[in-house]
């Protein structure tokens, strides 16, 4: 919350059970090859608060975000992703409903200048819909033809969803 409350820029967060760290690691580059500002953290890459003594308004987080990291937290990304959530962490849990709520800040907060992206095969991620304010956007129903290394049908999901944050940055489909 720290973080959230102090960082000047843009903060593009990325949760799901499975395919936030492939995902947020797709967006980063994306945009990293389109020469804009951005940095990569969360459960990935260097710890966040380095970021907040040199980030500036026209900067852009791309924050990957356990459940524990979302759990009360009172602010949402601008942009939030909504991969997928599977029965997980039930170790930690009580159960899998408690497990969903501390998901839910990753779009409760938003605002309707705020971009809600989900995969609409996930009952949970169409659930949150009713939570976001902000336009939801379904990456599974991107159309998108793509060559890739990473193998998987999730990994053509993890690439559906980054590729929807990049075309928000005006990034060209190369």
């Amino acid at each position: 919350e720290l973080f959230f409350d102090n960082f000047p820029g843009l903060i593009v967060g990325i949760t799901g059970t499975k395919g936030k760290g492939t995902t947020a690691t797709l967006i980063y580059q994306a945009l990293k090859q389109a020469k804009m500002p951005v940095f990569l953290g969360g459960n990935i890459g260097q710890p966040v608060f380095q970021y907040l003594l040199k980030g500036k308004p026209t900067d852009i987080f791309i924050y990957e975000l356990s459940s524990h990291q979302l759990a009360g937290l009172k602010k949402s990304p601008q942009i939030a992703v909504f991969l997928n959530l599977f029965p997980d962490h039930l170790d930690y849990y009580k159960n899998l409903q408690e497990y969903k709520k501390a998901k839910t800040a990753i779009c409760k907060y938003q605002t309707k200048n705020d971009f809600f992206i989900y995969n609409s095969k996930d009952k949970t991620a169409v659930e949150l819909t009713k939570s976001s304010s902000g336009e939801k956007i379904a990456f599974d129903k991107i159309p998108l033809e793509v060559k890739m290394k990473l193998k998987g049908d999730f990994n053509l999901l993890n690439a559906k969803a980054a590729f929807v944050v990049a075309r928000l940055f005006r990034v060209g489909e190369e």
